[in-house]
């Protein structure tokens, strides 16, 4: 088992750490510290991953009033508790300046009844969410 342990960016070392073994990486912080949440995060960019393609394409999106638009519909009134049938799934990062060392992943989906659906699978979340990232699917 080969462990690796580093500091995160922006962040202090001796409060915060990530942690590698065996190809899995883990964030660490110390108790008293405060969660981060996505809406305490404020991310200022999303990165859509198409790892399914050829050439691996990502699209980074600096549009701060979109991404506060996709932010704001994460919400208990938009969340979804069954299961959903998928078509094409996407890797989301969220990245904030304020923590430019972390990003918040999660996983865009979208459906053949037209539906589209944002995903936290760490904490088995789904919300369902308008169209506004449907233009950097492609």
């Amino acid at each position: 088992m080969k462990q690796q342990v580093f500091s995160i960016q922006g962040e202090d070392k001796s409060k915060w750490i990530c942690v590698r073994e065996d190809e899995m990486e883990g964030i660490y912080k110390e108790s008293s510290e405060m969660d981060i949440t996505l809406q305490s995060l404020k991310p200022n960019v999303l990165v859509i991953k198409d790892n399914g393609s050829i050439e691996s394409r990502q699209v980074k999106i600096t549009d701060t009033i979109l991404i506060e638009k996709v932010v704001s519909q994460l919400t208990d009134k938009n969340r979804i508790e069954n299961s959903i049938n998928i078509s094409v799934l996407k890797k989301v990062i969220m990245y904030s300046g304020s923590h430019p060392g972390l990003g918040y992943i999660c996983y865009y989906a979208h459906n053949d009844d037209g539906k589209c659906y944002l995903m936290n699978s760490s904490k088995s979340e789904i919300w369902q969410i308008g169209h506004e990232l449907m233009e950097y699917i492609t």
